[in-house]
């Protein structure tokens, strides 16, 4: 980033990280050039000769023509993964990527390699991310339903390598969740509650059909102890907005029927990719 960009101009570094806490999980962010970079790839952000956040790519679009200000298109980044920090400095970024040109360089490509050495890095450096629980939440779920997915698809159930950690925190892990795969199980739901079909209260302004969420039967949070992905159709359920929050929120004895249900629908699939856990298991990942 410039400070001769616009939006830039005049501002200092904490203006600038303040700009990325109110905006980036919501906005187009413009290119003049663009990166030669693949959807997922972190992406830091460079600021008067520091590096002061950070993002995963979602995906790159190209206007038809160069707009006013030169822009050619626009990036989406993961609003999960926007997170900001106390600014790095050259020596530091050295210190994990010793083949690192410096600020004067542009663009460039670290060793992934080295990613999990930064992520510890930032534990020390105040890293915060953007959204919270809540706000993740929705944010998928809005993902999710802006998926376009044909419906005559067909869902090949078997194991998959499981996904790199999303981001780190000194509390948690979090894994990357596709939406895509999210919005597969909801169109093979045909968007109806799995566990009450009649639960159809709205429809929705994106799809004009009954609005349902995914969900995770064995939550994501347990990746680590699974040797494949639970990020496939066969682990994710269509539930309504109520058995949503139900199955988040209520206390444990209200959620066992919704639970035994829905693990009677899915043991088999889930078998098949590879996902060995049984209803006591399951039951645990939920107390």
């Amino acid at each position: 980033m410039s400070e001769k960009d616009p939006e830039f101009i005049g501002k200092s570094i904490e203006e600038v990280q303040n700009g990325f806490v109110s905006s980036l999980t919501d906005r187009n962010y413009n290119f003049k050039k663009g990166m030669d970079s693949d959807p997922g790839t972190l992406v830091l952000f460079q600021y008067r000769a520091r590096i002061i956040a950070m993002a995963i790519l979602e995906s790159k679009t190209y206007y038809e023509n160069i707009n006013d200000y030169g822009y050619k298109g626009f990036y989406r980044f993961i609003p999960e993964s926007v997170a900001t920090f106390i600014p790095l400095t050259n020596k530091e970024i050295k210190s994990i990527w010793p083949r690192f040109k410096g600020f004067n360089q542009s663009l460039q490509k670290l060793e992934f390699e080295q990613y999990k050495l930064f992520q510890d890095f930032l534990l020390n450096k105040n890293i915060r991310y953007i959204l919270k629980d809540e706000r993740n939440e929705e944010s998928f779920q809005k993902r999710v339903e802006n998926n376009n997915v044909d419906s005559k698809l067909v869902i090949d159930d078997r194991p998959y390598i499981k996904t790199e950690t999303l981001f780190k925190n000194a509390s948690n892990v979090k894994y990357q969740r596709n939406p895509r795969v999210s919005k597969k199980a909801i169109v093979l739901a045909e968007f109806k509650c799995e566990f009450k079909s009649n639960h159809l209260f709205f429809n929705s302004s994106v799809t004009e059909k009954n609005y349902v969420e995914a969900h995770h039967l064995v939550p994501m949070e347990f990746q680590d102890q699974f040797e494949y992905s639970l990020d496939v159709e066969a682990n994710i359920v269509s539930l309504c907005p109520l058995c949503h929050k139900r199955i988040h929120h209520a206390i444990f004895k209200e959620k066992i029927d919704l639970l035994k249900m829905l693990f009677v629908i899915r043991k088999d699939r889930l078998k098949k990719c590879n996902i060995e856990v049984d209803l006591k298991m399951l039951y645990s990942f939920y107390k």
